[in-house]
């Protein structure tokens, strides 16, 4: 009886330590053309208007996603200050990032009525 009283705990942190990293991975989507760079829950990539191009320098890729109507550009703006960073990019302003030899920025443009979120990779 002792040794399960001490042993359950280590074991359910050990599924627990194995199971949760793999669930929060499964919520996080990413860009198809850019494998590093999350989307934000609420987007939906737009992968047939992605652009992509390798140079000697550098990828030069750019993403699009359709934003729902009930987010708002701070909140996007927001999404990308707390994750990018976790992935690396440093902060130059707002809506640009560098990490390495690239330079990250988004844009958040309208067109009809709706609005889109435009991620552009280049070389720095």
């Amino acid at each position: 009886m002792k040794i399960l009283k001490y042993s359950l705990p280590f074991f359910m942190t050990l599924v627990l330590m194995t199971v949760l990293p793999s669930l929060a991975r499964a919520e996080t989507k990413f860009f198809e053309s850019l494998p590093d760079v999350p989307i934000m829950k609420g987007l939906e990539e737009l992968s047939e208007f992605d652009i992509s191009y390798d140079k000697p320098q550098g990828r030069i890729t750019e993403s699009l996603a359709a934003m729902g109507d009930n987010i708002s550009d701070s909140e996007v703006i927001s999404f990308y200050a707390a994750t990018l960073p976790q992935l690396g990019w440093k902060r130059i302003n707002d809506t640009a990032y560098e990490r390495g030899n690239e330079h990250l920025e988004f844009k958040i443009d309208s067109e009809r009525g709706h609005k889109f979120l435009r991620v552009m990779v280049r070389p720095r």
